[in-house]
């Protein structure tokens, strides 16, 4: 039986004081036969002293790397830059399957995994029971709203480029666009100029004197700007996926985001490695 075990590692980045797992999400793991083992940290935003209470063990900053390998390592960020062959599980914010063959690499020497959880999806049944919840979040039937997803097979054509005109007649703009390289603008000077007046400013648009004033939000690191509430909120809409890791290999949620062997080939074939495929432990 597969274990029920988590490993909850210190951040490294610098300033990042985030979490994966809160002492609110450990405890309910608990509740549910997890057994978490929590690393101490002077940087994360909620005490050491708040995961014991409700049941962690604590263990030493920054020795994942001595855990047991059937131990799967949780985190947020990216681990520190190293060379360094990784054997374990581990589950964070990686972006490892975009062409970053370096972290790739590292667990291919290792003989580890890592579940990139920005590959991670709701396992909604259906598109019509997304626009529900969606729907349902906005308090309401969201009658009378408009909405536009560019990108990701969205309801805007992508493949002539930008600017995009329909960015001006909508109320909500989701942006899923993967680019890896320069791409022209969203949205022209000329076309803001021409759409006249927004009224909630943020930051000013330089525009012509004679123009109602445009403003923008666009702020990178806003989570980080408020570590507790957006650990919450983030550990929280985890927990479901997490109680389900001990099933990984046939929930859906996990087995759609376990592309690690076929881009780890990818990342072998980019770096000209010698490199023969071959089924590596996951525990």
């Amino acid at each position: 039986m597969v274990p029920k075990v988590f490993w909850l590692r210190c951040e490294t980045m610098k300033l990042e004081r985030r979490s994966a797992l809160t002492p609110s999400t450990v405890g309910q793991l608990i509740k549910d036969g997890f057994t978490p083992f929590v690393e101490r940290d002077q940087l994360r935003m909620f005490d050491d002293e708040e995961f014991e209470r409700v049941g962690c063990s604590l263990v030493d900053n920054n020795t994942w790397f001595s855990a047991s390998l059937d131990i799967p390592i949780i985190g947020l960020k990216e681990l520190a830059t190293s060379d360094e062959p990784v054997p374990h599980t581990h589950t964070y914010f990686g972006r490892c399957y975009k062409g970053r063959s370096s972290v790739l690499s590292r667990f291919k020497r290792g003989g580890g995994t890592v579940y990139d959880l920005e590959s991670f999806t709701d396992p909604y049944a259906s598109e019509f029971a997304m626009v529900a919840n969606v729907r349902a979040a906005f308090g309401g039937s969201g009658k009378g709203a408009k909405a536009l997803v560019v990108g990701a097979l969205g309801r805007c054509e992508t493949t002539k480029g930008g600017p995009f005109e329909d960015l001006l007649h909508v109320d909500i703009f989701s942006n899923c666009i993967s680019s890896s390289s320069a791409i022209p603008p969203f949205l022209t000077r000329d076309q803001l100029e021409a759409a006249g007046a927004h009224t909630e400013p943020t930051v000013p648009v330089d525009l012509p004197s004679q123009r109602p004033p445009l403003s923008v939000v666009s702020i990178d690191h806003l989570p980080s700007m408020l570590p507790r509430e957006a650990s919450e909120q983030f550990s929280s809409d985890l927990l479901l996926t997490l109680k389900e890791f001990h099933r990984r290999d046939t929930t859906r949620v996990w087995t759609d985001a376990k592309m690690f062997d076929d881009k780890r080939a990818e990342a072998a074939a980019e770096r000209r490695e010698p490199f023969r495929l071959q089924q590596y432990a996951t525990t």
